[in-house]
């Protein structure tokens, strides 16, 4: 339901509407035409990075990923604790690789991860190794990729790191949770479990005649410790708000 599925996002089965009914119907006597759908807000984004593919797709890739790491690091003075338990550090890893693979140890299959092979593997385990030390030393982060056993094994993690941050940003919500969303999005969009669907989904609104609350769909997007339904757990009843998804493609409605 509701489509737009990115590639980095299949191959984990994400439950973040805890197998919620979708309800879905087109609204009739609107101003414009929009599906109407019921969603539960998780926050609105508050901090957006930068479109890191643009970074990335120079000659020198592996340059433009240590500039990434050396921002990632400023997040720990933005977050200092995780709703999951996690420390910061885990937590901005396994959301900048969408949690793809979380630790060094660990040998997950090309399946699950969408890394070909156990050099790939070890090569992103060492880009995780200099992206702990950006975190915690970032001074001799420099040093250290300029090791050339280091150098040549992480080229590799690094391209392949690339290719997981083509068309995401790294953002905050306003609950303090960590999120990596599609390029377009904003700040002050609004992030929400749509009743029926697996991932969560950044959304904007856009003004209505008759009261309705109506937004664009941006993109779905990846946040941290929600993706499995634990946003929704301890709630008898979930408080589902009916909206509007705007989808006709010529209505001239601009973002408010």
């Amino acid at each position: 339901m509701v489509g737009l599925h990115d590639h980095s996002l299949v191959g984990r089965e994400y439950n973040a509407a805890t197998g919620a009914l979708s309800v879905l119907s087109i609204a009739e006597g609107l101003d414009i035409r929009c599906l109407k759908v019921r969603f539960i807000q998780i926050g609105r984004l508050v901090f957006v990075g930068n479109d890191y593919w643009i970074k990335l797709r120079g000659s020198h890739v592996q340059y433009s990923v240590l500039s990434l790491m050396m921002e990632v690091k400023d997040f720990k003075q933005r977050i200092t604790s995780y709703t999951t338990g996690e420390t910061v550090r885990d937590v901005l890893w396994r959301t900048l690789t969408l949690n793809q693979y979380s630790e060094v140890l660990d040998e997950p299959s090309g399946f699950d991860t969408g890394l070909p092979n156990i050099a790939v593997m070890n090569s992103v385990s060492v880009v995780r190794r200099l992206f702990d030390l950006a975190f915690l030393k970032p001074e001799n982060l420099i040093q250290e990729f300029g090791k050339p056993e280091i150098y040549k094994t992480a080229v590799t993690g690094f391209l392949a790191l690339s290719k997981t941050l083509r068309g995401w940003k790294l953002a905050i919500l306003s609950r303090d949770l960590v999120s990596m969303v599609t390029v377009n999005a904003e700040v002050g969009d609004t992030v929400a479990i749509i009743s029926g669907t697996r991932v969560p989904y950044v959304l904007r609104q856009v003004p209505s005649n008759d009261g309705t609350k109506l937004y664009r769909l941006v993109g779905e997007c990846y946040v941290h410790g929600v993706m499995n339904g634990e946003f929704l757990k301890g709630a008898t009843e979930p408080e589902y708000q009916e909206i509007g998804i705007v989808y006709c493609p010529n209505c001239e409605v601009e973002p408010s």
